[in-house]
């Protein structure tokens, strides 16, 4: 080989290995890639979707599997266990007898007032208007009240007269009787029974004396000391035990 050719060859070596180191040194120099763009929310205000995380290659070339994304525990994502509701510590089954019931028992002390009318005598003799008080004891297990008590009358078949007198009343139904036996003192005295009966306030009277005298009267009455109780003392629950309801 002549000294040209081996110039030329020497020159062409140069020149292959001078670029091949330029090559290199351009991709070592290389910029970094730039990471993904942010989500923009969009103009009406809604978020904007979010991207999907793009897998990132592996050394080997093949892309790493995709993970997906964990969702952010939040301290009010549970919802809290509902509770049942509880049952009415008054409330009771229906069609539970009566004797379950709360009731109002006791003894108290009574005191009541009654105006009679006239409206028939057999011998037109007895006063157009009589008046009667009486002030006992008063025994309860409601809805009964019976009360017993010791009375003055004025008016009516006695003119005056002293007794005692026993009276039932049913709260719930209104109903009440009376029954009652009165001394008449006096040069015209002698005795005197009564029955009277009625609802709520208003009822009729009964009266006769030991002279076959009778009458009739409208009997209005003032039950003070049953009201006074009514109102001072509370319904207890029965102690026995209250049925099972019919299923």
């Amino acid at each position: 080989m002549s000294a040209p050719h081996r110039i030329v060859r020497a020159a062409a070596l140069i020149i292959a290995l001078a670029l091949a180191t330029s090559s290199a040194r351009a991709e070592q120099e290389a910029p970094p890639q730039a990471p993904p763009p942010a989500p923009q929310p969009s103009p009406d205000g809604a978020p904007a979707p979010a991207t999907a995380p793009q897998p990132t290659p592996s050394s080997d070339g093949a892309p790493a599997p995709a993970t997906a994304p964990q969702p952010t525990p939040s301290s009010d994502s549970a919802p809290a266990p509902a509770t049942a509701p509880q049952p009415s510590p008054r409330a009771l089954p229906m069609g539970t007898p009566a004797m379950f019931l709360p009731r109002r028992t006791g003894l108290s002390w009574d005191l009541e007032l009654g105006l009679g009318l006239r409206l028939y005598d057999n011998e037109d003799t007895a006063d157009l208007f009589a008046g009667r008080v009486r002030a006992g004891v008063l025994w309860v297990y409601e809805p009964s009240f019976v009360s017993l008590g010791a009375t003055a009358e004025i008016g009516g078949l006695a003119s005056l007269g002293f007794g005692a007198q026993l009276s039932y009343t049913h709260l719930y139904r209104g109903l009440w009787g009376q029954l009652g036996a009165s001394w008449l003192p006096g040069d015209d005295g002698g005795t005197m029974a009564s029955l009277g009966a009625g609802w709520s306030l208003f009822g009729l009277e009964w009266q006769i004396r030991d002279n076959d005298e009778q009458a009739l009267l409208f009997h209005l009455r003032l039950p003070l000391g049953t009201t006074w109780f009514l109102f001072t003392h509370k319904p207890r629950a029965s102690s026995a035990r209250i049925p099972a309801s019919p299923r």
